[in-house]
């Protein structure tokens, strides 16, 4: 949904249709239902979006459906247009599962790490390495993500995994970064898990005032 949107707020300053507003209110009242469906589980979040986010998306989709074919193809809005109603069934796969995010923000976010080092080690030194690293970056991140203080949770880890039999899932279960805090709470970067509250609440003002910015 994030980049469907990111289509129509370049197309603001190319073009005055009405459209274009009325996606990036539509669009505002769908991260809105996330908002208020974010405490909830799983299937009320699926039965408020079923409520509330389908009919939204059925009306984006009707006026994108009667607008496209009266533009010009190279037209910004109709981009933006075509870019949504190619990835439909994706888009709005979301409301059917109370486990799916509205958008891969957070795993983009997740993903940046590796992005960003990847010119720093072009080369692992052999296909098992690369898997290797792959399997250390998932932790990594994993336990980034759980607010969990890394060096002391790979340390664990490592040391306790070579006593585990192969097939025990339930020994290589307790090693998850979310469990493993759990019986670990000394070790729960509490001050990460303020900044990510504040990081929340700044995306949240963010999104209020682009949407009355919108209105007006």
């Amino acid at each position: 949904m994030a980049h469907g949107r990111r289509g129509f707020e370049e197309a603001i300053s190319a073009t005055s249709h009405p459209l274009v507003h009325e996606t990036m209110i539509w669009t505002q009242q769908l991260y809105d239902i996330e908002d208020r469906a974010k405490e909830m589980s799983a299937e009320d979040r699926r039965a408020l979006r079923q409520t509330e986010a389908l009919p939204i998306l059925a009306r984006m989709k009707a006026r994108f459906d009667e607008v496209r074919p009266t533009l010009r193809p190279t037209a910004k809005l109709a981009e933006a247009i075509g870019y949504v109603l190619n990835r439909w069934d994706a888009f709005v796969r979301y409301t059917s599962d109370g486990r799916i995010p509205i958008d891969n923000n957070v795993i983009e976010r997740l993903l940046r790490p590796g992005a960003i080092g990847r010119k720093n080690f072009l080369f692992f030194g052999s296909e098992s390495g690369g898997k290797t690293a792959a399997t250390l970056y998932t932790l990594v991140q994993s336990a980034r993500r759980n607010c969990v203080d890394v060096w002391p949770y790979l340390t664990d880890v490592l040391r306790r995994i070579a006593a585990i039999a192969p097939g025990d899932t339930t020994g290589l279960e307790a090693l998850l970064p979310d469990r493993w805090v759990a019986a670990h709470p000394e070790h729960r970067l509490e001050q990460r898990e303020e900044e990510s509250r504040e990081a929340q609440a700044r995306r949240r003002r963010k999104r209020a005032a682009r949407r009355i910015a919108v209105v007006q």
